[in-house]
């Protein structure tokens, strides 16, 4: 809704309507489009950093990143509904998880929920020590046919899992996000999975 000149000028902040040197209007909009870009950028910095935590083990995750310019409007998108970098982070790998998921065979993506289902029981913790043990360069040990999205998710899942534990993201987009993906893996459509959804998210 418009607002009219009256309700525009009661918006102003009152340091600017009582000065008797406004600033300009081409030079406030042009500052404003500067405070706004730097915001804007801080923020899709703090979402690619936790998109690159939650997705830690994907491999040339960063190249995922380039081939997919569509997510620098989405994560824009959830700045303006002023989400949480961590929430946002959130439902950007898992739209970048389901880009991946296109290529992994119907067998193997039942096999890595076999092996997620696994490790449910202990939070995925299993997958930070794996993690853990690749930074030690300890080489660890994993099935001959675990599939390979298997480290991937798992960790995704535990990260996130802390993430809820530190009140940095609520327990329904953990439970939403953890559904989809094992809604992927059975080989469900985009319909299926989220046809129960109650909320409205950018894109999902």
């Amino acid at each position: 809704m418009l607002l009219t000149e009256e309700q525009a000028q009661r918006s102003v902040p009152s340091v600017v309507r009582q000065s008797p040197r406004a600033i300009e209007p081409e030079e406030g909009t042009r500052c404003s489009m500067m405070f706004g870009l730097f915001d804007g950028e801080k923020y899709r910095s703090e979402v690619t950093v936790e998109i690159h935590a939650i997705l830690k083990l994907m491999p040339e995750l960063k190249s995922l990143l380039d081939s997919m310019p569509a997510l620098k409007g989405m994560i824009n998108g959830f700045r303006k509904e002023n989400m949480p970098a961590m929430e946002a982070a959130a439902w950007v790998s898992l739209l970048i998880i389901e880009n991946v998921m296109q290529s992994v065979q119907q067998d193997a993506r039942l096999l890595a929920l076999r092996y997620l289902d696994a490790a449910a029981d202990d939070e995925f913790r299993h997958f930070a020590r794996y993690y853990q043990a690749l930074v030690a360069n300890q080489n660890p040990q994993r099935p001959p046919n675990m599939p390979n999205l298997v480290p991937v998710l798992g960790f995704a899942f535990w990260y996130l899992g802390v993430a809820v534990h530190k009140n940095r993201l609520s327990d329904e987009t953990y439970c939403l996000f953890v559904g989809d993906v094992v809604g992927m893996l059975q080989g469900k459509s985009q319909a299926e999975r989220r046809k129960n959804w109650t909320m409205n998210t950018f894109g999902f």
